[in-house]
């Protein structure tokens, strides 16, 4: 006999074991006139005391992770993302509830909800201005006497979790705007976290899902990928309701490589200005240089001298931004002195093998005298007009308030007080 009742407690036992259900109280949702805070402490308490009779409770931490997992937000869950993590922790049932205060009083409203049919098969509330915990202890305890299973009582099988969505490669509309295969859920407002970690994962292909239009939402719902009877938040309202995400961009994989074909064609291009503009630079040296100096490319107007180093100093020409005054030796080597012969006091400039010059002086020994008119026999290969003064940066032996100049119309080198306004050329 004591055999026969000991094999009957140890079936009875693992009968309970194995057809235990599972359940879970989710975070309490703040209502009106209480922080999330305080409501996290009420369903603290809630929890403490609702254990149902042939039910095992999931700890707090089991559904944490889930959410992270899933990248929900934890502020801001929908009950049909809530449903979803009793599916992927084999539960039978969630509890939810709200509090909200009203003139001093709290009230609690909690539902019981069946994972497997998303119905709510147990419903309590309870309202107090003091001895909160006692009346948290009591409804946890009515609602658990509620869904307890009593002894005889069949129990099935906990639920599988749902599988995922069959569809898994986007809708197609039209040939450009892609659609996601499923809906992430019911949100109270834009689920940038989660949108974020999708496209951080390029999910399907892609990295640039987003909100529809109205006007995308409209095509969705004539192409039958989303019904015209469910709420869809979209980028124009951004109210609550589900959330379907599309993109009219390329795959991932095509932006990326269209990004390194642009990059490279800037490269390509940038080489080339590059080249270009040295090019450019390289002629302008050429066609501004004599002997060992650069040559800005004209006079400036008339200035005093302290104004004309000045000016040199803050040039900025063909890239280069190193000018000064030329110092008067340099100025020199510009002039050609041509032969001339004195008659009636005009001076006259002969031609001798193809120049106009008996002895140019030009330190390469070219002549680089130009053709002009009989009235002077100096020239200058800088092309100034006769008549031009140009200052140098020396200052004369015999006067520190003067400078030299250099005159290329008659080839005239004296000097001049530094209050005066004569042209100016800036070499480097």
């Amino acid at each position: 006999m004591k055999k026969i009742l000991f094999l009957f407690g140890f079936m009875l036992l693992l009968t309970t074991s194995l057809f235990a259900q599972r359940a879970a109280v989710m975070e309490f949702k703040a209502g009106v006139g209480i922080s999330q805070a305080d409501v996290d402490g009420l369903s603290g308490i809630f929890t403490t005391y609702f254990r149902p009779a042939g039910y095992t409770m999931v700890e707090r931490t089991q559904i944490d992770r889930v959410i992270s997992e899933q990248g929900f937000q934890r502020s801001s869950l929908t009950e049909a993302q809530m449903v979803r993590i009793g599916e992927i922790l084999n539960l039978s049932m969630i509890v939810i509830g709200d509090i909200n205060v009203v003139a001093g009083e709290y009230n609690v409203d909690v539902r019981i909800v069946s994972v497997e049919s998303g119905v709510i098969i147990a419903t309590d509330g309870e309202s107090f201005k003091g001895s909160y915990r006692n009346s948290m202890k009591q409804l946890a305890q009515r609602l658990a006497g509620q869904v307890a299973i009593k002894p005889g009582q069949t129990v099935q099988a906990a639920p599988k979790p749902k599988p995922a969505a069959s569809r898994t490669t986007p809708f197609v509309i039209l040939g450009y705007l892609k659609v996601f295969p499923n809906d992430l859920g019911r949100f109270d407002s834009e689920p940038n976290t989660i949108i974020r970690q999708i496209n951080s994962q390029e999910q399907h292909g892609y990295n640039t899902w987003r909100l529809p239009t109205n006007e995308e939402l409209s095509l969705m719902v004539a192409n039958s990928v989303v019904s015209s009877s469910d709420a869809y938040m979209t980028s124009d309202s951004r109210r609550s309701g589900l959330v379907r995400l599309v993109t009219d961009k390329g795959t991932a994989q095509e932006i990326a490589e269209a990004t390194r074909k642009a990059e490279e064609a800037a490269r390509k291009a940038e080489e080339a200005a590059r080249k270009a503009e040295a090019a450019r630079r390289e002629q302008w040296l050429k066609s501004r240089t004599i002997g060992n100096l650069v040559w800005s490319d004209r006079s400036s107007s008339e200035m005093n001298w302290n104004a004309a180093k000045q000016y040199c100093a803050n040039l900025s020409e063909g890239g280069f931004t190193d000018w000064r005054l030329p110092n008067i030796n340099e100025l020199r080597t510009t002039i050609k002195n041509c032969s001339k012969t004195e008659l009636g006091g005009e001076c006259k400039v002969s031609e001798k093998n193809g120049c106009l010059s008996d002895n140019c002086w030009y330190p390469d020994g070219s002549c680089y005298c130009e053709s002009r008119s009989n009235n002077g026999g100096y020239y200058s290969k800088l092309g100034d007009p006769d008549g031009v003064f140009l200052w140098s940066s020396s200052t004369s032996s015999d006067s520190t308030d003067s400078a030299w100049y250099v005159g290329f119309g008659n080839g005239v080198v004296g000097y001049s007080h530094k209050s005066n306004d004569i042209y100016v050329r800036c070499v480097r």
